[in-house]
């Protein structure tokens, strides 16, 4: 098979690979906007959507892309899970896009990163806003039952619109109190975290994920691009993670803890859990025993594995790719490492 090259700048040039989701959304984002220094405008974004909303099923979900003005101060793109649509604000997008740019750390990124690193960050933003899209669909009380069960008890614990109608399917006379028992709960967390720990979490580490993996066997061209975008998946992962009276206490923990103690869900439902926390943390081993899994879905971790990511996330920083950030530690793990 001949191989195709694409030229990003007069250093560097790249392989295309075969196509799948990623591998579409890099071509278009790297090899047909970025190489070509092509402007970021309507069609990169309604291509973007296509190729996302294609993977998984989207277009009840993604019902249309609106390029308007949103109201809510530095804030890009928004997904109205109600109405189905993504809003993208593309002025403001344009002016966070040149910031970001400025402030990132110098001397780090070749000149091919730095060319790419505005079209991808853009592309990021909006699969954020499409993860909620994903939420969504997962939610959709028509399709619970359709649902295998392993992914049901996953969502339970990350998805606060998928259990409020999974206990609707339950206890349909409770939904709707249920409901906003949770909603005050997830909304008095984004208070007290700055974001909401299940939907933007999820959000964030998928949208990272996303993004590494565009540049995955491209490392010889983007080797510092690649590493960044790692360092904030890393980041991302530890969202809602908290230190409790010296013991690591997972978001979803906390999450399934509420949904129980207030009636709106059995524990039964959710099989990783259990009251007492050791027990919980045996369980969730037992049942998805991928340390990396469980810090995605933000469930509960040893000591020993949230080392490892203190580790990680530290070095990141030493090497600046994480330029702001706080990780909660262990009082053993106060100093950074």
């Amino acid at each position: 098979m001949k191989k195709t090259y694409v030229k990003i700048n007069e250093e560097y040039n790249i392989e295309i690979g075969e196509k799948n989701m990623i591998e579409e959304l890099r071509q278009l984002i790297i090899f047909e906007y970025a190489a070509k220094k092509k402007a970021i405008d309507e069609n990169f974004y309604r291509r973007i959507v296509e190729i996302v909303s294609k993977k998984y099923e989207l277009k009840d979900y993604v019902r249309d892309i609106k390029f308007e003005p949103i109201e809510q101060k530095n804030s890009n793109a928004a997904y109205n899970n109600h109405e189905k649509t993504i809003t993208i604000d593309t002025a403001q997008m344009d002016e966070f896009l040149t910031e970001v740019v400025y402030y990132l750390p110098a001397g780090i990124f070749n000149s091919a990163e730095i060319e790419v690193f505005r079209y991808l960050e853009a592309a990021r933003i909006l699969l954020h806003e499409m993860t909620h899209a994903i939420q969504n669909k997962d939610s959709d009380y028509e399709r619970i039952h359709e649902i295998p069960g392993d992914r049901r008890k996953i969502m339970a614990g990350v998805n606060p619109f998928f259990t409020g109608n999974l206990i609707y399917s339950i206890q349909r006379n409770e939904e709707e109190s249920a409901y906003h028992r949770l909603k005050k709960w997830t909304d008095y967390q984004g208070k007290k975290y700055g974001y909401d720990v299940v939907h933007e979490r999820d959000a964030e580490i998928q949208s990272f994920s996303m993004a590494y993996s565009m540049l995955t066997g491209l490392e010889n061209v983007f080797p510092n691009l690649r590493k960044y975008m790692k360092a904030n998946f890393n980041q991302a992962i530890t969202m809602g993670y908290d230190i409790v009276d010296g013991k690591i206490v997972s978001p979803i923990y906390r999450y399934a803890r509420v949904l129980t103690k207030n009636d709106m869900i059995s524990s039964d439902h959710i099989s990783w859990y259990h009251a007492d926390e050791e027990e919980t943390l045996r369980r969730s081993c037992s049942e998805f025993p991928s340390t990396s899994d469980r810090l995605k879905m933000g469930m509960p971790v040893t000591a020993e594995e949230y080392y490892k990511v203190l580790v990680a996330h530290d070095r990141y920083k030493k090497e600046g790719f994480i330029v702001c950030s706080y990780i909660p530690r262990l009082e053993q793990d106060n100093q950074e490492l």
